[in-house]
C-alpha cells in the first residue's frame, strides 16, 4: 500500500468523501518553481527536474541531498541542494537514510527495504526486511539501521542486509531518529517508544493523542511534532512536555535540527523555528501548500512536501569582524576585517585590557580566549609581562565557519631596582633606612656571631642577591660576623634585567672581655665545691696511693688563652700534675681577648698510708667456721663429711689497700680459692698486709671425715607379681611366680645410703629407677649388688618362676541376633546352621572366649570376646567362621551356615512411555494405566525398572510377549501389559497400559463472524469493513477440527472468540494461527478496516470555515485540471483514474 501524507487528513474520511479523497491524492502531480538564494531567508527550488507526484521525506549524506517521492516512485538528489536530478526507482519509498557506506531507503508493499552504495539510478537493490508491513521511516545510530511502520512494526539490521522485525502495540509508527544515545519512533493516537539499543523498546506516555508526523534531536533536546500543531519536547525521550507553538492549530509534519536552531514546518506552508525548542517564532515561507518534511546539511534547511514543492534556507557563512578596539594602545596593522594577527604595546603600569570585537553579521557568535562574548560588547583580559596572545574565535550562522583573529598585547617590564626596607635584628643602622640611602654601619657587641639582614624589594618583580647569593624579599638572610669590620652588600636587579642599585651595611664587632672557665674537671677526688665559672677557689682529697692527677680546663670563650702553674696548655686537654703527701697548690690562669685576667686555684691534700690489716669477712662453701667469723677472732674449725675432697675459701679485706695471702699464695680479696682436703686435719691460713705493711695471719683448721660402710637396701620393688617373704634390709634372697604373658618385668632397688652405689645383674643402676629384667619361661634369677663408700659389698638375689603358655581354644559362647543356631551351642561343637529371611541383608555374630588369653577372628577380621561381629548376608548358603587361637598358638574353627531367603517382591519402580504420558502418574501399588499418542507414531518404547535388581519383566502386546518397540496397530486402543516376576520365582505382578493412538487432526477454520454476518474468505484471509463509529470488534470463531484449537497475534481471544478493542481509524491486521491435536498448523489473515473520521476541510480552499460555492468550483477546477490546461477533459480524468483506482481497490 502506498502511504502518502498529504493524504493524512483524508485517512480519517468516509467512503462517502471517496471522490474528494481521490482528487485530493492527485493534488501531488506538480514540479518545482522559480527560487532566489538567501540567508536566513526561505526561496523555493528551481530545477530542470518535474516532480509527477508529491515529496515525502528528504535527508542528507555522503555529499548528497534525496528527496523521495512514494507516488510516483521516485527520488530526486541533488549535490548542492539547487540542482536537483530525477530517478525513477523500483519500490515505492517513504524515506531514506545514509549510514556513512550506503543509503537505505524503506517504502511499501514486498519491497520496503531497499539498499545502494550512492543513491544513483541502478544501484539499488532489495533486502528483506523480515516484515510485510509498510515502513514509513528510516534511522541510523552509527551502528544499527531501525525502521518503523504500519502497525507498530520495528526491524532493525547492523548492516542493511539482515534485518529483525518485532511488533510494538497496533498503532502507526510514522518517524523514528536518534540522538543522545536513544532511538526514539513516534506514531498515531500519540504514541512514542524510546529505546537505548534499537532491540529493546520501552513505551513511553506523550501527554497527547494527537498522531504525530516527524521529529528531532539538537542541544540534547528531543522534539516531537503532529497534528493539530502538536509539539512536544524531551531532554531524555521517556518525559514529554507540549509546547505552545505559533498557528498553534495547524499542523507540522516535520522537523529537523541544524547550526543550533530547531526547524518545523508543516500545513498551510508553516514554518517555525527555535534556537531551543521551547519558544517557537514564525518564518516565512513562500507557499500556503503543506510541508512533509524538513532536513538539514550543508549549512542550509530543506523542506519539501505537496506538489512537489520544496524550499530551502540557507545559513551565513560569514565569520568576519566589522570592528576590533582595544581600551589601551592601538592595533597593529590598523584593523581590516580580512587581516587576522595584529600586536600592540603596553606600559608596565597596565594589568587588564578591555577588548571589544563587533561581528560583521550579527547571527554569528564570538568567543574571546575561549569564552563566549557579546558584539560590541568589552571583555576584560589579564595581562602578563611580556607577551599576551588574544584569541577571538568568531563561528558564522552555519555553525561551521570560523575565523580566528589574533592579537599580541606586549606588556613593558618594570625597571624599579629600590628597597623599601632594610632590617637588620642585632644593632641599628645609621643612618635611619631610605630607598635612596645605599651605604650604612651597624655597632654590635662581641657575643653577636651572625645576624639577620631582611631586605624588602619596592617591586615585586625585581629579584635579590646578598653577599653574592640570591634572597626572597621580606626573608631573613643569616650572615656570619667576625670581630672586627664586616662588609654586607645587597644587590637589588630590576624586572627589566638591566637596571641595579647595590646597597652596603658596614658592621663592626667588638673583642671579647670573657677570662671565665667553662669547666674544670680533675681525674682523682671531687672538687669542692662544684664547679662554676664564678668560684675561682676549690679543693681536693686524694688517697695516698694517688701520687698525681690529671687536671683539665676548658676556656668559656675560645678566644681565651690558658696556663696552668704558670706553663702555657691546651683548652679542654688535660695536665698531669705531681702530688706529695700533705697540701698541694694549683693554679689555672685564663687571659681574655681583650687581656684582662681570671685565676682559678686547686688546694690538693694527698693522704698517710693505712695501717688496717683486717679481714672483713672470711667464707667457706662447704661446712661451718666455728667461732662465727668477726674480724679480732684469727683461729677457727671447721668439719666436713667424707666425700668432700677440697673447698673454697673466700677472704674479704677490710681496707682494700691491703695484700692477701692464702697458704702463701696472693689472692684477690672477695675471689674463692680451692683448697684440697686430706682425711682428718688439714690447717689453712689467710696473711693480710696493710698499707703500711704491717701484717695480720688467720687460721682455719678443716677436719674431713672417714668413709661410710653402709651397703643395704631400704626397699625393692617388682612391677609384675610379689616378693616372697615381704622385703626387709635384712633378709637378700626372695622368690616371684608371674604368668605366661609376663615376658618382663621391672626392677625398683633402693639404697639406704645414698653414699652407696648399686648393680642389677652386673649392670649399674640408679637408686628409685626401674631396671627392666626379660623372662625366659621357668626360673630366673635376678642379682642386685650394692656397694657402700668404703668398698663393702651386699648381694640381693630374686628368683622369679614364669609359667608355661595355655592351650584353650575354646569357644564359653556364640550367639546370633537373628535366626537360630541348630543345634544349640556347645563348646565342643563346631559346625552349625542358622535361616533367616530375605529382609535380613545382614546379622551379628557374638562369639565369647573361654579363656582370655586366646584371641579370635571372624570371617578373617579381628574382634573382641564378647562383643558383636556385623556379617553381611546374601540370598542363599552364607559361610560364617570363627577361629580360637589359643595362648600356645593352637587354634580352633567354629562354622554357621546361614540360609538367607529369597525376595518376593514383584513391583516397579518406574514405568513409562518413549512417547505419551502414563495417566494416573506412575506409582507401585497401581497396576493399570491409559495414555494417548499422535496419530504419526507408529511404535513406542516401555521403560520398566523392577524394585529389586533381580526380578524380572516381560512385555506383552496383543498376547504375545514383546522385545523392543511395542507397534500401535489400532486407532484408538492398544492394550500393553508389563509382568514381573519376583526373585523367588513364585510372585509375580502385571501393569497394564491402554495407549490410545489418536486419528489424523484438521487445522482449518469453519467461519469467522460479525454481527451474526459471515465474514468473506479469500484463500486464507478474510477482510472486514467498519464505520468510524466502530471502536471494538467482537468475532466468532469456529474451528474445524472441535479438538484444535487457536491463537491470535494483536488481540484479546478466549476458545472461541477474539476481541478486538481500540480500533484505530483505516486497517489493522490480525493473524490467527490454528494448531490440531497432532501439531499441524496454519496461519489465517483478518483485516478489520475502520472508516475515517468525516472532513470536507480540503474543499474549504479559504479556510474561512464555510463551504461555498466558489470553494467547491475551485476545488475542482484545481483538483481535476491535472495537466494544467485550464479545462477538465478525458485525458485529465484518464490520469486520474490510472492513479487513484489501484488506491481504492486496495
Amino acid at each position: 500500500m502506498i502511504r502518502i501524507r498529504i493524504a493524512k487528513q483524508f485517512r480519517q474520511s468516509p467512503k462517502l468523501l471517496l471522490t474528494i479523497l481521490a482528487i485530493s491524492l492527485l493534488s501531488v502531480f506538480y514540479g518545482f518553481h522559480n527560487m532566489v538564494m538567501a540567508s536566513g531567508i526561505w526561496t523555493s527550488q528551481t530545477s530542470n527536474a518535474t516532480i509527477t507526484g508529491q515529496l515525502q521525506n528528504a535527508a542528507f549524506g555522503g555529499g548528497k541531498w534525496l528527496a523521495v517521492d512514494p507516488v510516483s516512485s521516485e527520488i530526486v538528489s541533488s549535490a548542492d541542494g539547487i540542482t536537483w536530478v530525477k530517478q525513477a526507482v523500483p519500490f515505492i519509498p517513504n524515506d531514506a537514510v545514509y549510514t556513512g557506506t550506503q543509503w537505505v531507503a524503506v517504502g511499501s508493499n514486498a519491497a520496503n527495504i531497499m539498499t545502494s552504495p550512492t543513491g544513483n539510478s541502478g544501484t539499488w537493490i532489495q533486502q528483506a526486511s523480515g516484515t510485510v508491513n509498510d515502513l514509513y521511516a528510516v534511522a541510523y545510530s552509527g551502528s544499527r539501521i531501525v525502521a518503523v511502520g504500519k502497525g507498530g512494526v520495528i526491524t532493525t539490521s547492523t548492516d542493511g542486509i539482515s534485518w529483525s522485525s518485532q511488533t510494538k502495540g497496533s498503532e502507526d509508527l510514522n518517524r523514528v531518529l536518534y540522538g543522545g544515545g536513544k532511538f526514539i519512533a513516534a506514531g498515531s493516537a500519540g504514541t512514542i517508544y524510546s529505546s537505548s539499543d534499537g532491540i529493546t523498546w520501552t513505551l513511553q506516555t506523550s501527554g497527547t493523542t494527537n498522531d504525530l508526523w516527524g521529529g528531532a534531536y539538537g542541544s540534547s533536546l528531543f522534539i516531537a511534532v503532529g497534528s493539530s500543531g502538536t509539539l512536544l519536547t524531551s531532554p531524555d525521550g521517556a518525559t514529554w512536555t507540549s509546547r505552545a507553538v505559533p498557528n498553534g492549530s495547524a499542523g507540522i509534519n516535520g522537523a529537523a535540527y541544524g547550526a543550533g536552531k530547531f526547524v518545523a514546518a508543516g500545513d498551510n506552508g508553516k514554518i517555525i523555528s527555535s534556537s531551543d525548542g521551547v519558544t517557537w517564532t514564525n518564518e516565512t515561507s513562500n507557499t500556503t501548500k503543506f510541508f512533509n518534511a524538513v532536513a538539514y546539511g550543508q549549512s542550509q534547511f530543506v523542506a519539501v512536501g505537496q506538489e512537489g514543492w520544496m524550499e530551502s534556507q540557507a545559513l551565513s557563512t560569514n565569520a568576519n569582524l566589522s570592528n576590533l578596539t582595544l581600551s589601551q594602545g592601538s592595533l597593529s596593522p590598523p584593523f581590516a576585517a580580512g587581516t587576522i594577527s595584529y600586536t600592540s604595546a603596553a606600559a608596565n603600569a597596565v594589568s587588564s585590557i578591555e577588548v571589544t570585537a563587533i561581528l560583521a553579521d550579527s547571527n554569528a557568535t564570538v568567543k574571546l580566549n575561549g569564552s563566549a562574548a557579546a558584539s560590541g560588547s568589552a571583555v576584560t583580559i589579564p595581562l602578563n609581562i611580556g607577551s599576551n596572545p588574544i584569541t577571538i574565535l568568531v563561528t558564522a550562522q552555519d555553525g561551521t565557519t570560523q575565523k580566528t583573529y589574533t592579537v599580541t598585547v606586549n606588556r613593558a617590564a618594570s625597571s624599579n631596582a629600590d628597597l623599601s626596607n632594610l632590617i637588620v635584628d642585632q644593632g641599628t643602622l645609621t643612618p635611619v633606612f631610605e630607598s635612596g640611602t645605599i651605604s650604612y654601619t651597624n655597632d654590635v657587641a662581641h657575643p653577636v656571631s651572625s645576624l639577620n639582614v631582611t631586605p624588602i624589594i619596592a617591586d615585586s618583580t625585581a629579584t635579590l642577591k646578598v653577599n653574592g647569593t640570591a634572597a626572597t624579599s621580606g626573608s631573613p638572610v643569616n650572615l656570619p660576623i667576625t670581630v672586627g669590620s664586616n662588609t654586607i652588600t645587597i644587590v637589588v636587579t630590576a624586572q627589566d634585567g638591566t637596571t641595579q642599585k647595590i646597597y652596603t651595611v658596614l658592621v663592626n664587632r667588638a673583642a671579647s672581655s670573657n677570662a671565665d672557665l667553662s669547666n674544670l674537671i680533675v681525674d682523682q677526688g671531687t672538687l669542692t665545691p662544684a664547679f662554676e665559672s664564678g668560684i675561682i677557689s676549690y679543693k681536693d682529697d686524694v688517697a695516698y696511693p694517688v701520687s698525681s692527677l690529671n687536671v683539665t680546663p676548658t676556656i668559656a670563650d675560645s678566644t681565651a688563652a690558658l696556663k696552668v702553674n704558670g706553663n702555657t696548655e691546651t683548652n679542654g686537654k688535660a695536665v698531669t700534675v705531681p702530688l706529695n703527701i700533705g697540701t698541694n697548690t694549683i693554679t689555672v690562669e685564663v687571659t681574655a681577648q681583650d687581656n684582662s685576667k681570671k685565676s682559678y686555684t686547686i688546694t690538693v691534700t694527698r693522704a698517710a698510708p693505712s695501717n688496717n690489716a683486717d679481714l672483713s669477712n672470711l667464707v667457706l662453701d662447704q661446712g661451718t667456721l666455728s667461732p662465727v667469723f668477726a674480724s679480732g677472732i684469727i683461729s677457727y674449725t671447721n668439719d666436713v663429711a667424707y666425700p668432700v675432697s677440697s673447698l673454697n675459701v673466700t677472704p674479704t679485706i677490710a681496707d682494700n689497700t691491703a695484700v692477701l695471702k692464702v697458704n702463701g699464695n696472693t689472692v684477690t680479696s672477695g675471689s674463692g680459692v680451692t683448697i684440697p682436703l686430706n682425711v682428718g686435719a688439714n690447717t689453712i691460713t689467710v696473711e693480710v698486709t696493710a698499707q703500711d705493711n704491717s701484717t695480720k695471719t688467720y687460721t682455719v683448721t678443716v677436719n674431713r671425715a672417714a668413709p661410710s660402710n653402709n651397703a643395704d637396701l631400704s626397699d625393692l620393688i617388682l612391677d609384675q607379681g610379689s616378693l616372697s617373704p615381704a622385703f626387709a634390709s635384712g633378709i637378700i634372697s626372695y622368690t616371684n611366680d608371674v604368668g605366661y604373658l609376663v615376658s618382663s618385668l621391672n626392677v625398683t632397688p633402693t639404697i639406704a645410703d645414698n653414699k652407696a652405689t648399686l648393680k642389677v645383674n652386673g649392670n649399674e643402676a640408679t637408686s628409685g629407677n626401674a631396671v627392666t629384667v626379660p623372662l625366659n619361661v621357668g626360673a630366673n634369677t635376678v642379682m642386685v649388688v650394692v656397694t657402700a663408700q668404703d668398698n663393702s659389698t651386699r648381694t640381693y638375689t630374686v628368683t622369679v618362676n614364669r609359667a608355661a603358655p595355655s592351650n584353650n581354644a575354646d569357644l564359653s559362647n556364640l550367639m546370633l541376633d537373628q535366626g537360630t543356631l541348630s543345634p544349640a551351642f556347645a563348646s565342643g561343637t563346631i559346625s552349625y546352621t542358622g535361616a533367616v529371611a530375605y529382609p535380613v541383608s545382614s546379622l551379628k555374630v557374638t562369639p565369647t572366649l573361654a579363656d582370655n588369653t586366646s584371641t579370635l577372628k571372624v570371617n578373617g577380621n579381628t574382634v573382641t570376646s564378647g562383643n558383636a561381629a556385623t556379617v553381611p548376608l546374601n540370598v542363599g548358603a552364607n559361610t560364617v567362621t570363627v577361629v580360637v587361637t589359643a595362648e600356645d598358638n593352637s587354634t580352633k574353627t567354629y562354622t554357621v551356615t546361614v540360609s538367607r531367603a529369597a525376595s518376593n517382591n514383584a513391583d516397579l519402580t518406574s514405568l513409562s512411555l518413549s512417547t505419551g504420558t502414563l495417566n494416573p502418574a506412575f506409582s507401585s501399588g497401581t497396576t493399570s494405566y491409559a495414555a494417548s499418542v499422535m496419530n504419526s507414531v507408529y511404535s513406542v518404547q516401555v521403560f520398566a525398572v523392577p524394585v529389586d535388581s533381580q526380578a524380572r519383566y516381560e512385555i506383552i502386546a496383543d498376547g504375545t510377549t514383546v522385545t523392543g518397540a511395542v507397534y500401535l496397530n489400532h486407532i484408538g486402543s492398544n492394550t500393553v501389559s508389563v509382568k514381573v516376576t519376583a526373585p523367588d520365582h513364585v510372585s509375580s505382578k502385571t501393569y497394564t497400559i491402554d495407549v490410545n493412538k489418536q486419528g489424523l487432526g484438521v487445522a482449518d477454520i469453519s467461519t469467522i463472524t460479525y454481527m451474526n454476518k459471515i465474514l468473506q474468505r479469500t484463500s486464507n484471509s478474510y477482510h472486514l469493513d467498519v464505520g468510524y463509529e466502530i471502536k471494538s470488534v467482537d468475532l466468532s470463531v469456529v474451528l474445524s477440527d472441535p479438538n484444535a484449537s487457536f491463537s491470535v497475534t494483536g488481540a484479546t481471544y478466549t476458545a472461541n472468540s477474539i476481541l478486538v478493542s481500540n480500533l484505530a481509524t483505516g486497517t489493522r491486521s490480525l493473524t490467527i494461527v490454528v494448531t490440531t491435536h497432532d501439531g499441524q498448523q496454519k496461519s489465517f489473515e483478518v483485516t478489520i478496516n475502520r472508516s475515517a473520521q468525516p472532513s470536507l476541510g480540503y474543499v474549504d480552499l479559504n479556510g474561512d470555515g464555510n463551504i461555498t460555492v466558489e470553494d467547491v468550483s475551485h476545488f475542482s477546477t484545481h483538483m481535476f485540471d491535472i495537466n494544467q490546461d485550464g479545462k477538465i477533459d478525458s485525458d485529465d480524468m484518464r490520469f486520474m483514474l490510472l492513479q487513484i483506482l489501484p488506491i481504492i481497490i486496495k
